[in-house]
């Protein structure tokens, strides 16, 4: 028996790993701060402004808004391809300099299209991101923490949100705000340098020395990886075997779980989400709330913060399912109610004049339902229902989709509240939330508790299409 003062070979350090997901996560506040950007800035940009020789219009607003998903379209694809050319971390590098470009671009803007091309840059690096660090982190992970890790990459993405937010709450000047998040992605550039490429992708490669030192890296420079490193090969070997084209997601076992991921992700932008963060600001002036606008959004975005770090630990509690149905009827409930205050407000009706709070609170239950269920758990079952065969083929098509819906809801956010009104949209909202509602009861299925084998032969696949080893999911 070994002294006990030895350290043990076989138990990973997880110090490491922590940092390093937290260095590559720095892309996913970038992400955020994307995302959320438009709401604190397009009343600024909107505004006529005799400081500024650049005013947007409500019409190139909306493209302004909505064009970072457009390019989240373009950089899912490049990253799709990219992190098995040049790497996960490669990817990461290549476009931590575009992010750079694209808020220098927005900063030093004199005319719309450079402002978009700009807006087109931020989105074609989130895209990239989206796809090149959860794949990174699920890959440097060690199994005991993989779920806690890969839950930062959404707790980021609502930091950068809620960093945007209050920044633009301190800052006047639109140029500003975007010239201070310029430095994010040069922050992100100098840390990932620092770190190791993921093992996976080294043995894929065929560059086993490289490929146990990045083990031994991340977790710890006494740990014997070479176990681990013979599982890597093995799975990869199997994967290589099974690969698979795109018509193979045409075969029952494959194009059940497919449109069942694609429904929740497509009803996940349909709730409106990433418009109403983009145009936050806008809704709370519109409401007649109490509060200043930008106070209002950052209680929004800190309470999505909040929330999505302590809901990771109900996934494995509560299931996939139940979180997503509870978050889609509260959803539905609390649109329903945004509805009637505005229903309230357009008829000139007494009891709204008492009432302004109703917006920040129904927004806050939105977000708050929103972050326990179709925010995350999405994400989680784009890793759990595909076969290894299909995955990459899949997810790429998923993103693809997930992007472009994204782009068309919030480009069509204002004019649909143009149309309908307020109350007219936010009940749409409501009903096609309901939808989701309806949706997740009846065709998701529950994977808690469940091996991916399990998973696979629910849809009628093979028993070993889940995974070699059998092993449980995890939240």
């Amino acid at each position: 028996m070994p002294p006990s003062n030895l350290p043990d070979t076989k138990v990973p350090s997880h110090t490491t790993q922590y940092l390093a997901t937290l260095a590559v996560c720095t892309g996913a506040l970038s992400m955020g701060a994307t995302l959320g950007y438009s709401s604190p800035a397009g009343p600024r940009m909107m505004a006529n402004s005799t400081s500024d020789d650049l005013t947007v219009t409500l019409s190139q607003f909306n493209w302004v808004s909505s064009s970072p998903s457009l390019g989240g379209v373009a950089g899912g694809l490049m990253a799709g391809v990219g992190v098995d050319f040049v790497g996960r971390k490669g990817v990461i590098l290549v476009f931590s300099p575009v992010f750079f470009l694209g808020w220098l671009m927005i900063a030093l803007a004199r005319d719309v299209a450079m402002l978009l091309a700009g807006r087109l840059a931020c989105g074609l690096a989130a895209g990239a991101v989206s796809i090149a660090v959860p794949t990174f982190v699920g890959e440097i992970a060690s199994p005991d923490i993989r779920g806690l890790l890969g839950s930062v990459f959404q707790v980021m993405i609502t930091t950068g949100i809620l960093s945007v937010y209050v920044l633009g709450a301190a800052i006047p000047s639109w140029r500003i705000l975007a010239g201070v998040f310029a430095g994010l992605p040069v922050l992100t550039f100098v840390a990932v340098l620092f770190l190791k490429e993921s093992p996976l992708y080294l043995v894929s490669k065929g560059k086993e020395d490289e490929a146990a030192a990045s083990l031994r890296f991340f977790r710890g420079k006494d740990y014997d990886a070479s176990d681990e490193l013979q599982v890597l090969k093995e799975s990869l070997e199997e994967s290589r075997q099974r690969k698979a084209s795109a018509k193979d997601l045409l075969k029952p076992h494959n194009l059940k779980p497919f449109l069942i991921v694609l429904g929740v992700f497509l009803l996940t932008q349909f709730s409106g989400i990433t418009a109403i963060l983009s145009y936050m600001s806008s809704i709370f002036q519109e409401s007649g709330s109490n509060l200043p606008d930008d106070v209002s959004s950052s209680i929004i975005a800190a309470v999505m913060v909040a929330v999505t770090l302590f809901s990771s630990a109900l996934v494995d509690k509560a299931g996939r399912k139940a979180l997503l149905v509870t978050s889609a009827a509260t959803m539905a409930i609390a649109f329903n109610m945004l509805g009637q205050y505005f229903a309230g407000k357009e008829s000139n009706r007494a009891w709204v004049d008492n009432a302004a709070w109703v917006p920040l609170a129904c927004l806050v239950v939105f977000v708050s339902a929103f972050s326990v269920g179709f925010g995350p758990i999405p994400w989680l079952l784009l890793g759990e229902l595909f076969s290894p065969e299909v995955k990459g083929v899949a997810v790429s098509l998923v993103q693809v989709i997930n992007w472009s819906t994204a782009f068309l809801t919030t480009l069509i956010f204002a004019p649909l509240q143009t149309s309908l009104g307020d109350s007219g949209m936010y009940l749409l909202f409501s009903g096609l939330c309901a939808l989701a509602l309806v949706f997740s009861a009846f065709l998701v299925p529950e994977t808690k508790g469940k091996t991916l084998q399990e998973i696979a032969a629910h849809f009628g696949g093979s028993p070993v299409a889940g995974s070699s080893q059998g092993r449980r999911t995890e939240g």
